[in-house]
């Protein structure tokens, strides 16, 4: 069995610890960005997006092509659901993707929504999808977007629709 033992003083522990955060700084600071973006615009055009109107389907596609997607003219689906006021973990789980995003269906819960989903084509960097099918939903209450996102059903993905900074 060793024993090993030192003597420090405290102006070696201070300076020891002082390295030792600049070095996790210096490190954190090289990391990649990491997160569940995929491929989504990173310019604040929130006022432009709030502006469009929603409510026609004109609109809705103006509201995507505005985030740089290419969606089919009509949705594969239209639903009306009413956002629950008790969020159960997969709602919670939903709700944070949408807080990224800078929406929170908190304020709606008992509210009728209506969601409209839509193939997508390509993505916003110009990638042509060929191979997995994505589909971007829009969740609207009155004129207005409360929630967005892009899946990928056949990995069971979901992403951030928008990067709102």
């Amino acid at each position: 069995m060793f024993v090993f033992s030192f003597k420090a003083s405290s102006l070696k522990i201070i300076g020891l610890v002082c390295v030792c955060l600049v070095a996790v700084v210096a490190v954190i600071s090289l990391l990649p960005q990491t997160g569940a973006y995929l491929n989504v615009n990173k310019l604040d055009i929130s006022k432009t997006l709030s502006s469009i109107d929603v409510k026609k389907e004109d609109g809705r596609q103006e509201y995507l092509s505005t985030l740089g997607y290419t969606a089919t003219e009509e949705p594969v689906s239209k639903t009306s659901e009413k956002i629950p006021e008790v969020f159960d973990a997969t709602t919670e789980k939903y709700n944070e993707l949408q807080r990224v995003q800078g929406f929170d269906l908190e304020r709606y819960g008992g509210k009728k929504v209506t969601g409209y989903t839509y193939e997508i084509s390509s993505l916003p960097d110009g990638t042509k999808l060929s191979d997995d099918k994505y589909l971007a939903t829009l969740i609207v209450y009155k004129n207005k977007v409360v929630a967005a996102d892009l899946c990928c059903p056949g990995r069971q993905e979901y992403y951030p629709l928008v990067r709102v900074s």
